[in-house]
């Protein structure tokens, strides 16, 4: 039997009417996946591993701003950061379905049902978003419970919490949007929707936090609300690049029905690995975290910043002059007070007198 030879590829002819078409519209173009694998690997890790240190960073300065207002402010927001972490792998689930998804049906060149599967999971993103809210709205006072919150701690945590919740469907939009465009391959987009939202917390938040300009001064209660901005900040940028079509994925209302075959797949998928998930992070050891919640918690403000033992007025009447040592010898009593090495006034003084001799 004859051996069958791949016939050559159709020779490709400008157009009749027209311009003659230029050599590189008849060469193809180079994509990503023509280089090493290596390379190829690294520019599409970088973009998901920075998406989601930028996701992280939320949780991370919602924290750095309430260790400036309290120590119970400190342990209420450090522990609605883990609880926002085992929602957000929640929310997640549904992302992981449309990823595989979309980029199946991109893959075999049907880009029209791709975008079907997209516009049911920005519907059922919304429905489990609902869910997540509800349940945080729920256990929001059983969190605190069982972490032995009390007192200050206690409100600081359900409040935050509840108010949090309201930003699980705002979050779970933007997830969505997201792995549907990492889905055909858009990896930078989904880091620079979460480098926005970056930046409108920290200053949302900050102003909030310490009333800045027009902002009401709510103090820890503006870091949540900071944070829920942020996020509806990102679910109307994710929005709005899939209603221009980015990426070939476009938002159309007349898909967004819910198709329940379509829904299952989309499941069928993303429950395995939500579940995966969320049992990783509830296999997570509290202890430690709740020991240094409740070490936070005992600590008096006057042992961390105590008041110094001595002041400018006690070494000009000691008869030293203002000058540059006078400071100089005011920073080494403070730093010999807090590290224990003067605990009394009598102490301090027989410290500074030698420290005016030297």
């Amino acid at each position: 039997m004859p051996t069958l030879r791949p016939s050559a590829p159709l020779a490709q002819t400008p157009p009749e009417n027209g311009p003659p078409a230029t050599r590189s519209e008849f060469e193809p173009r180079r994509n990503i996946i023509s280089g090493p694998v290596r390379s190829t690997l690294f520019l599409l890790a970088m973009p998901i591993l920075a998406e989601q240190i930028l996701n992280t960073c939320v949780g991370l300065f919602d924290t750095f701003l309430a260790g400036r207002i309290s120590a119970a402010a400190t342990s209420a927001i450090g522990l609605a950061a883990y609880v926002d972490w085992l929602a957000s792998m929640m929310l997640m689930l549904v992302g992981t379905g449309t990823t595989a998804l979309v980029s199946r049906h991109k893959g075999a060149g049907d880009v029209a049902e791709a975008n079907h599967f997209m516009n049911q999971s920005l519907i059922l993103g919304v429905g489990l978003g609902f869910c997540v809210m509800i349940l945080g709205l729920t256990l929001a006072p059983w969190f605190a419970r069982y972490c032995n919150m009390t007192g200050e701690a206690f409100d600081i945590t359900v409040t935050f919490l509840r108010i949090d919740s309201i930003g699980y469907v705002f979050a779970s939009l933007t997830y969505v949007g997201c792995a549907s465009l990492r889905g055909v391959g858009d990896m930078r987009t989904p880091m620079l929707i979460f480098a926005t939202i970056n930046v409108v917390n920290a200053v949302v938040s900050s102003s909030l936090v310490y009333g800045w300009g027009p902002f009401p001064l709510l103090g820890v209660n503006g870091i949540v609300c900071g944070t829920v901005t942020a996020r509806l900040v990102g679910t109307l940028l994710t929005l709005s690049i899939l209603a221009a079509g980015r990426s070939g994925l476009k938002l159309s209302l007349h898909q967004l029905p819910i198709a329940w075959a379509r829904t299952w797949r989309i499941l069928r998928i993303g429950l395995p690995a939500g579940a995966e998930a969320d049992l990783t992070a509830a296999d997570v050891d509290l202890a430690p975290f709740l020991s240094v919640c409740r070490r936070a918690e005992s600590i008096d403000p006057a042992d961390v910043a105590p008041p110094p033992l001595l002041s400018g007025d006690d070494l000009t009447a000691m008869g030293m002059s203002p000058g540059p040592r006078f400071g100089e010898i005011l920073k080494e009593l403070y730093r010999a007070q807090l590290n224990t090495k003067i605990t009394t006034r009598h102490e301090a003084i027989t410290l500074a007198s030698e420290l005016m001799k030297s």
